[in-house]
This record gives structure tokens, C-alpha cells and sequence, in this order.
């Protein structure tokens, strides 16, 4: 596979993800970042790409890190770049180790 085209894949696998964890149909996702259903449909797909402005309204409207809607396209070095990466429940469990461990430095 070309890739340009697993780059495109991967992105709309992405944002797809991205929106269903938000519990948006596409046709609300779309209104939200303002392009229409069917191009979401074809991002998601991989068949079209997105601007700089729709990536930068996807991350505003989900409110999550550019690492999240590249990930694995862009290498992401950063610890908090890749706590983004991590599931609610993950988070919320490195949160709380963080806690504990703050609570008992000295």
C-alpha cells in the first residue's frame, strides 16, 4: 500500500474513532466541525484528506491532542502526548498513581 494512502486510512480510522468515543452520528460530527456528512464519510474512509483548519476543529471539538488524531502517523515522543493516546479509564488510573505518588514525595 502506497504510503500516502495508509497515511489517509489511518487518519480517517482516527477521526472515525474520535467520533464514535464522542457518541456523535457522522452527520452531527460533520455539523460540529463544519463540513458536510459526506465528506466526513470520505475522510473517514480514507478516500479524501482533511485541511489544517478541519484537523484543527476536530481537535477543538473533541478536545483532544493533535496526537490523538495522528496517531500512528506522527510519532508521538512526549509523555503527555501519549497520555492522550490512553483510554478514560487509563487516564483515570494514571491519574491517581500521580496523586499517590505526590501525596508520599518528600
Amino acid at each position: 500500500m502506497p504510503k500516502k494512502m495508509y497515511k489517509s486510512i489511518t487518519l480517517g480510522k482516527n477521526i472515525k474513532n474520535i467520533r464514535r468515543n464522542m457518541k456523535y452520528t457522522q452527520e452531527q460530527f460533520a455539523e460540529k466541525i463544519e463540513i458536510s456528512s459526506q465528506f466526513l464519510s470520505q475522510t473517514e474512509r480514507g478516500v479524501a484528506g482533511i485541511s489544517l483548519d478541519t484537523a484543527i476543529k476536530i481537535c477543538n471539538t473533541a478536545n483532544c491532542s493533535p496526537a490523538l488524531l495522528f496517531k500512528d502517523i506522527i510519532k508521538t515522543t512526549s509523555t503527555f502526548d501519549n497520555y492522550t493516546l490512553l483510554t478514560d479509564t487509563n487516564k483515570t488510573i494514571v491519574d491517581q498513581l500521580i496523586k499517590v505518588l505526590l501525596d508520599n514525595q518528600i
